[in-house]
């Protein structure tokens, strides 16, 4: 839904319940999450045209940041290291490994 059809509808748009951050990241890290959101764009794009009841929702690089933290915070117990690093390679491991499986 569009923030135009949220107004219509009475709605407030979701990226004003957002907290608005910085950050920085490398140049690769911020290319491939760029091809990634044109990828899904793309693919969700192709999935509506052979199912024109799905709800496409707008995903841009801020969409999968906040995916990113939420991952994160899942293994939020299972991150130990004191270099970046360290904590990645610790993220990766209760990633493939969570400690308590759903």
């Amino acid at each position: 839904m569009t923030e135009i059809q949220s107004q219509k509808r009475g709605r407030v748009p979701r990226w004003t319940e957002f907290r608005t951050i910085s950050g920085r990241v490398t140049e690769r890290q911020w290319s491939k999450l760029t091809n990634l959101c044109q990828h899904l764009i793309s693919k969700n794009r192709k999935a509506r045209l052979d199912d024109p009841t799905i709800t496409l929702e707008r995903i841009t690089n801020n969409t999968l940041i906040r995916v990113a933290i939420e991952l994160l915070l899942e293994v939020e117990n299972s991150l130990h290291g004191t270099t970046e690093a360290e904590l990645l390679a610790s993220a990766k491991a209760a990633l493939n490994h969570p400690a308590n499986p759903e």
